[in-house]
């Protein structure tokens, strides 16, 4: 900064300044500051070195390169004609995404590099113009590199029947955001469910009433999901047998599937997992509407003068399955008068 006008030419010195300081360039004299070799020496140890370098050089597009690489923010610096440039562009994005607020209206409206940008970082949808921002295949590319991105779409695309039902191709999560129109939609809802049906919750109470919605749902989850089903369904003798259907052995492990199905046909207990069997709300289901079942209940419950009482205040018919020691003794007997 203080040295004579002929140290600011001599480019030995200029050379030996900048490469300990890389901003030392706006010191330099106008013919260095247009020398490739000073500027791309200040510009490595600095990238927004490149706002002191020359006209010709900052439209340069391998100088331009390597102040990005070196800080993103150099886009700032760099000319307007480099600035609409893909590779500069890209090469900016992939450093850091702020930097792109630099680019032109030109660039932010290009569709191609839109997609290219988006592949990127979807986050990077916020540069793009207004228009390309509410473009339908730049939103599902968004989608594609970034399943959350639908979050921060607006209310109305939210609300948009065509374009979620295209982003519940790329993102299982969609249904989380959409508006509450489309969380009743039919359509939207069984797309959704065939690809995941634990996003059965995440629908509307109405579909969760919904025989096709729910059959779906736990054909295409393990079992756990008729937890969300409503109530009426659950009660529902004929499409309780319809979900075993699916698949017996495996939904009957399921203790929400096990208990419905029980609950509607008490000899269905017999087909459940020795570790449900154990369970005393699924026997006295069972026991509720097949009493002879309680022969088939583990030892240890039939032997349980707790169980065998309950379990005939829940069907009186069951005495005649108790073993006998138990329904002689006198405080058996006291207990159930």
């Amino acid at each position: 900064q203080y040295a004579s006008e002929d140290l600011k030419r001599d480019k030995e010195v200029v050379m030996c300044a900048v490469k300990g300081h890389g901003c030392a360039l706006q010191y330099a004299s106008v013919d260095l500051k247009c020398d490739r070799e000073v500027v791309m020496c200040a510009i490595e140890r600095n990238g927004c070195a490149l706002q002191y370098a020359s006209a010709d050089l900052r439209r340069d597009k391998e100088v331009v390169m390597c102040a990005i690489h070196n800080d993103s923010s150099a886009l700032k610096f760099a000319d307007e004609t480099i600035k609409d440039d893909y590779d500069v562009i890209i090469k900016a994005a992939k450093t850091c995404r702020f930097s792109l607020t630099h680019i032109t209206d030109k660039a932010k409206n290009d569709k191609e590099l839109a997609f290219r940008l988006v592949k990127i970082n979807s986050d990077n949808m916020k540069y793009l113009s207004d228009k390309l921002k509410c473009d339908k295949d730049i939103i599902v590319e968004a989608v594609k590199t970034k399943p959350f991105y639908v979050k921060d779409l607006t209310n109305e695309q939210k609300n948009n029947k065509e374009l979620v039902l295209e982003l519940i191709k790329h993102s299982i999560y969609t249904i989380q955001f959409v508006s509450d129109n489309l969380k009743d939609d039919y359509d939207v809802v069984i797309e959704t469910v065939k690809r995941d049906g634990k996003f059965l919750k995440e629908t509307s109470s109405r579909m969760r009433k919904n025989h096709d919605v729910v059959y779906e749902a736990v054909k295409s989850s393990d079992g756990s999901t008729f937890e969300f089903a409503d109530k009426t369904l659950k009660a529902d003798r004929e499409f309780v047998a319809r979900l075993v259907e699916i698949d017996g052995k495996s939904l009957l492990a399921k203790r929400h599937i096990a208990l419905a199905a029980i609950e509607q046909c008490g000899i269905a207990y017999a087909f459940v997992p020795e570790t449900l069997k154990q369970d005393k709300e699924i026997i006295m289901a069972a026991l509720k509407n097949y009493p002879p079942i309680f022969g088939h209940i583990p030892e240890t419950m039939r032997n349980d003068r707790d169980i065998a009482l309950e379990a005939i205040r829940v069907n009186k018919t069951v005495i005649k399955y108790i073993p006998l020691d138990i329904v002689y003794d006198t405080k058996f007997i006291l207990k159930i008068l």
